[in-house]
């Protein structure tokens, strides 16, 4: 049987306030803030970072993680895997399953479900991300409580955090939230008939199935981790089923907001962190239906994942600083003329993605990108593949304030790195203040989107402080 064998949570550094947004409009704002991706972000780097961090927890090496499945609802192509780039900046095998799992808020269950039956059927480990980066229309309620984050479920045959004991579905068509083809803005039409199907029918139903299939009364739970866009309407989806309001764990909404497709596993995570073995617990989320799965909780130890993530913030500074860092200043439709080359992209893919450069046989030195003649003792062809350790220093570094062919007040910081292992790496810093980077500061390399033109994203590598 599938069970939870470790977990990733990445939240944005920049956080909102609610009440900058409230004060923006002039109208009244909710308690706490939202997490807000910054610009070089987007669900697909989010994704990234979650899998990384359930990987370093993993039981299993990563050349044992035979699937990767990708759930979001705002994925940066319309036409394009993103899986199949997750598992190549993850350095996974390459004969991993792939496979995005979109369009209903519901997907991440929907993704968890295809990898316990991945792991069912024969599969060592699947790993799934749930990630969502959303934009709401400006002036409206789901401005304030929308957030950014994603999560990672790495499931095995012998994981110990958590059993995966029953399932139960609920499909209904109702068109409460949409967004075309065409759309970047969520469209919302009336709140309460996402109240009234979802969380008034569709979950409720799902989650009575699933304890009946599971064999568990609603009273025994523990802990139900159930998502939604406010507090109220988990709680009363929780009241239909019978489930008390003393087991109910959602998402962290007043410190991170709504996060779409990642929230079913956030809220699961916060559960997780708060059982001890042999609770029953219950996870469940609504979108087009509903989809609902049972777990017991396992001996393995877990921490504070969750609580770790939303512990690295940065205020954004005003209300125009977030509609910068969405993009919403800008009337860019991507179909500029292209500044990297797709074809340079896929040759040079595993040293790009996979953070791969090369170990003279001769000298051991490490060195990026690979190279015919070793940089050190000059010796031919003697560089084997070697991948790059994701932490390092501070090497050099020098403020650059022409960016886009502009000029920019605060700059980007162009560093050259030495990584721990070995191996200079020249790279932008991130989520951080030009003026704070310093020789010898330690950092930690960071998958983020690096532009493109003409709707391409070059995906690599760029660099933020490492806390602590």
């Amino acid at each position: 049987m599938s069970a939870l064998a470790a977990v990733g949570v990445y939240v944005p550094v920049g956080r909102l306030p609610r009440a900058i947004i409230g004060a923006a409009w002039g109208t009244p704002a909710g308690r706490g803030e939202r997490s807000v991706a910054a610009g070089d972000e987007d669900a697909l780097t989010m994704a990234v970072a979650a899998g990384e961090d359930a990987l370093r927890a993993a039981p299993v090496p990563r050349s044992a993680v035979g699937a990767v499945f990708f759930a979001t609802t705002t994925a940066t192509y319309a036409e394009k895997l993103g899986a199949a780039t997750i598992a190549a900046a993850l350095d996974l095998p390459d004969d991993a399953r792939t496979l995005d799992v979109t369009d209903s808020l519901r997907c991440g269950l929907s993704a968890l479900r295809a990898a316990a039956e991945a792991v069912d059927a024969g599969a060592v480990a699947a790993l799934v991300i749930a990630s969502d980066c959303r934009v709401p229309a400006p002036n409206t309620p789901a401005e304030q409580t929308a957030g950014d984050a994603a999560v990672a479920l790495l499931l095995t045959r012998e994981g110990e955090l958590a059993t995966l004991d029953a399932w139960a579905q609920a499909h209904d068509d109702v068109t409460a939230r949409w967004r075309q083809g065409s759309d970047r803005i969520v469209r919302q039409f009336e709140p309460r008939l996402e109240t009234l199907a979802a969380y008034g029918a569709s979950l409720p139903g799902a989650c009575t199935r699933a304890l009946e299939a599971a064999g568990v009364d609603p009273g025994e739970l523990a802990h139900a981790a159930l998502a939604g866009p406010d507090a109220r309407s988990p709680a009363a989806a929780a009241r239909a089923a019978g489930i008390g309001p003393e087991a109910v764990v959602t998402a962290p909404l007043d410190e991170l907001g709504d996060a779409g497709a990642a929230a079913p596993g956030l809220a699961l995570v916060r559960a997780l962190e708060r059982a001890t073995a042999g609770d029953r617990m219950l996870a469940g989320g609504a979108g087009d239906g509903a989809e609902v799965v049972v777990l017991t909780r396992g001996r393995a130890r877990l921490g504070e994942p969750l609580q770790a993530a939303l512990g690295r913030r940065r205020e954004l500074r005003s209300y125009e600083a977030y509609l910068s860092a969405r993009r919403l200043l800008l009337d860019d439709d991507g179909a500029g003329d292209l500044a990297v080359s797709p074809v340079a992209y896929w040759r040079r893919r595993r040293a790009i993605l996979g953070r791969y450069g090369g170990r003279c046989r001769s000298c051991e030195t490490v060195q990026f990108p690979p190279a015919a003649t070793c940089v050190s003792c000059a010796a031919r062809d003697t560089l084997e593949p070697h991948r790059l350790q994701d932490s390092g220093t501070v090497y050099a570094h020098t403020t650059d304030h022409l960016i886009g062919g502009g000029y920019d007040q605060e700059g980007v910081a162009r560093c050259v790195l030495e990584l721990d292992g070995g191996g200079r790496f020249y790279t932008s810093m991130t989520d951080c203040d030009p003026r704070q980077v310093h020789i010898g500061m330690a950092v930690a390399l960071t998958f983020r989107s690096r532009g493109g033109g003409g709707g391409f994203h070059n995906y690599g590598w760029k660099c933020r402080p490492l806390e602590g």
